[in-house]
């Protein structure tokens, strides 16, 4: 397998229990913690893993949370490659009720990057001395990063001939698309939010630059739409998947 590296710039450190029923102003008694190092390229680069393959992990991380979160990176069996931030790193806590199997996630505030730390991580990217075939950039820009950083880095990704992968939502996908851009995957929500189209018009969001373009619909009826421009042939799925929002 080729080499694939990952980039978080908002990751978090999981917290999962769960307690027998959530009650308005109650103390709710739960299960012992479990935590595990989420969002993002991570999730990607751990898949990677369990699936026999290699993946180095980049993301910007502080303080203690930052330190555990890198710990558990690396316990994965996952190389972590942690650029150092001032601002602690988030926590998200998830609770299951098990009277009824549903879930309650709890997404606390991003952390603030200086330029000096935004940009540092281009600068370990341009350093690398192997660089990937591909970078998988997924997740959104935390606090203090400017809207236009995938495609400073997408202009990265051309001058090392990596192929990038960018997941993310808002402004944020759209200044995506560059030079060094392999795929984006915006699902159907977010295609419908840049477009203010609502049925999603690839004609309407499509720049020029993209190799590819899915959208995931998360539905039993269409998993994926691809731009009819790009390709004649769709990909089949009769996988159903649950709606979801990326933290």
């Amino acid at each position: 397998m080729q080499p694939i590296a990952t980039l978080t710039m908002n990751p978090a450190l999981d917290v999962n229990s769960e307690t027998e029923q959530v009650v308005f102003s109650r103390k709710l008694r739960c299960g012992r913690p479990l935590r595990e190092p989420g969002v993002g390229g991570i999730n990607v680069a751990r898949a990677v893993t369990r699936l026999g393959g290699e993946a180095r992990a980049i993301f910007v991380a502080g303080g203690v949370v930052g330190a555990r979160l890198t710990a558990l990176v690396a316990a994965a069996g996952v190389e972590a490659y942690p650029i150092e931030i001032a601002d602690e790193t988030r926590e998200t806590v998830n609770v299951t009720e098990r009277s009824t199997g549903a879930q309650f996630r709890f997404v606390m505030e991003s952390p603030s990057l200086a330029e000096a730390e935004w940009t540092a991580v281009l600068e370990a990217i341009a350093a690398l001395d192997l660089p990937p075939a591909y970078l998988v950039a997924s997740g959104t820009l935390p606090g203090g990063v400017p809207a236009e950083f995938y495609g400073r880095l997408s202009h990265l990704a051309a001058e090392r001939s990596i192929r990038l992968v960018v997941d993310t939502s808002g402004v944020a996908l759209r200044h995506a698309v560059g030079p060094g851009t392999s795929l984006i995957k915006p699902n159907l929500a977010e295609l419908r939010e840049l477009t203010g189209s609502p049925g999603g018009s690839f004609s309407d969001f499509f720049l020029e630059g993209a190799a590819a373009a899915p959208a995931t619909a998360w539905s039993p009826a269409s998993c994926w739409r691809w731009p009819a421009e790009r390709t004649s042939r769709r990909p089949r799925s009769s996988a159903s998947r649950p709606a979801r929002r990326r933290s």
